[in-house]
This record gives C-alpha cells, sequence and structure tokens, in this order.
C-alpha cells in the first residue's frame, strides 16, 4: 500500500512545495507529522495554523471555505473528497506530490491466507489488472499522468514484503 502524500491548494503557482507553507494555514490527517519527515523537522512557527484532523473530507471543506491554505494529504484521499464537496462546481485546488511515497505492506497471521493474496497480486500484475485499476482511477480522479500508485510494469511502486 502506498501514499501519495503532496499538498493541495488553490495556489496560482505551481507546482506548490513545503517552502510555499511558511506562515500559512494547513490541515493534514493524525500523525502526519510523524509519517512525512519534512513536517516533523519542521519549526513549531513555521505554520501560521496547523491542525491535524481525522475527518478527511474536513479538509477539503476548510480548504473550500477558505479557512486554511493548504491540505497535506494523499493524492487519491484529497481528489475523492473534493470531488464529493465541490460536486464538479467551482475550480478544482491543485495537487503536488510534493513528498517522497509512504509505503506499507500487508501482513498475515496466517500463512496460507497471506500465500492467496500474493498470489492473486500476481496475477492482477501479470495481466495488467492492477495498472489498469490504477490509471482508470487516477483519470477519474483529475490528478493529472504524473500521479500513479504503480509503476510501468504495473507492480506497486513500494518494496514487498520480505
Amino acid at each position: 500500500i502506498m501514499y501519495r502524500n503532496g499538498i493541495g491548494s488553490f495556489s496560482s503557482s505551481d507546482p506548490i512545495d513545503l517552502a510555499h507553507l511558511r506562515g500559512k494555514r494547513g490541515v493534514t490527517f493524525p500523525g502526519a507529522s510523524r509519517v512525512i519527515p519534512e513536517l516533523g523537522s519542521l519549526p513549531k512557527d513555521f505554520f501560521a495554523l496547523f491542525v491535524e484532523r481525522e475527518h478527511q473530507r474536513d479538509h477539503s471543506e476548510m480548504l473550500i471555505r477558505g479557512q486554511v491554505d493548504a491540505v497535506i494529504a494523499d493524492a487519491m484521499i484529497f481528489a475523492h473528497y473534493n470531488g464529493m464537496v465541490l460536486g464538479g462546481r467551482g475550480p478544482s485546488p491543485v495537487f503536488t506530490d510534493a513528498f517522497a511515497p509512504t509505503c506499507y505492506v500487508m501482513v498475515f497471521r496466517n500463512a496460507e491466507y497471506r500465500d492467496v493474496f500474493d498470489s492473486g497480486l500476481a496475477k492482477m500484475i501479470e495481466t495488467g489488472q492492477l495498472r489498469r485499476i490504477d490509471e482508470r482511477y487516477i483519470q477519474s480522479s483529475g490528478l493529472g499522468p504524473d500521479i500513479h500508485y504503480v509503476g510501468d510494469d504495473g507492480a506497486p511502486k513500494c518494496p514487498s514484503r520480505s
């Protein structure tokens, strides 16, 4: 599992990076400063306001209402909630893939379940099904051609479980 964390905003400077957020108001998911090393190393006074809020729909609502200047989130989660909140009305925020991906692996207590999962995933990669799913969701999200969760070979970009 890979999260493509970045910055979503209505900024006219595209792409933006963390330096653009100095003195601004931002919202992100709980624990982001532990998951994204760049956030954890910022001085306490970097942001004018910085909150970690659990419900990511709130992030999009806060951005659209002008309560924050930027959202730090996963690309697909950000796009999903913007679509829900905006409903196709008004301009869409811009997303910048600003951080290294955060990777997680599936862990199973039962080796049989792990093997069945691994076999199914291998078949999805081999047949191109995983790549097609990735392309379908990226296309429908409006994120653009540079945000993908699988590599050119159709395999996840994160290292596999060893």
